[in-house]
């Protein structure tokens, strides 16, 4: 495997060794924080009180995770591209290539900023709460909508790309506004129905990462791999079945 491979596997990998332990911590925790909230009055829970605090802060984490592991995802194929190709052959060039660089970097910096923020009530840092949910959002769905990023369009509800934008903005979501869910009973139950969404797109992204996985070859098999007819499913040389 060459440099490009291992880079291309940043990705999926930083998914199951961080991403998906770090899932698994959050439901286990949201469940807890339910049923501590759902419990009598009069009766003393054997759930600790630091449930819904440890669960806050464990998506705080779970967020940022995401918003990082998409922006790999999404910036290897343009960035890739680049080495591959050089100036002359990657689109637009390297003026291109800057801008597209400092919009992957501003985006990092925003989901940075929005997980560094603490506010204590809803009203605090509204603004910036606000602005930084939205760069970051527009930052990963720019970048995810370039030329080079393979979304399988033909197959949209399958897509392991419109997925992940749509776990992204969620999750995002969630982080942005976790002093209301924290505080109104209302934005709690639209949390809940939102993640619930999440954990289904988590499920989803689960199996078309493993697919899509299958599909991508080494960078030294692509020369022949990409003269295949996907259509037909046939290659040069291959014999009829």
């Amino acid at each position: 495997m060459k440099l490009l491979d291992w880079w291309a596997l940043l990705h999926p990998a930083i998914a199951v060794v961080v991403i998906y332990p770090i899932l698994g911590v959050v439901l286990r925790q949201a469940w807890l924080t339910r049923q501590r909230r759902l419990s009598p009055a009069d009766q003393k829970s054997k759930i600790p009180v630091s449930v819904g605090q440890d669960h806050s802060q464990a998506g705080r984490w779970l967020t940022t995770g995401v918003v990082v592991v998409s922006l790999l995802g999404i910036g290897y194929p343009i960035f890739s591209k680049f080495v591959e190709a050089g100036p002359t052959g990657f689109d637009g060039g390297t003026p291109r290539l800057i801008t597209l660089l400092l919009a992957w970097i501003g985006s990092l910096a925003a989901i940075a900023s929005l997980f560094l923020l603490r506010p204590k009530t809803p009203r605090e840092l509204r603004l910036p709460r606000a602005l930084f949910a939205i760069l970051t959002g527009f930052g990963v769905v720019a970048l995810g909508q370039q030329s080079e990023v393979f979304k399988r369009d033909y197959e949209a509800l399958v897509s392991h790309y419109y997925y992940g934008i749509a776990l992204v903005l969620l999750m995002i979501f969630a982080l942005a506004t976790l002093p209301e869910i924290q505080r109104f009973p209302r934005w709690r139950i639209l949390h809940i129905v939102l993640n619930i969404a999440a954990a289904v797109l988590f499920l989803g992204q689960g199996v078309t990462g493993a697919r899509d996985l299958l599909e991508i070859p080494l960078s030294w098999q692509k020369p022949t791999i990409y003269q295949c007819d996907f259509q037909n499913l046939t290659c040069p040389g291959q014999p009829p079945s």
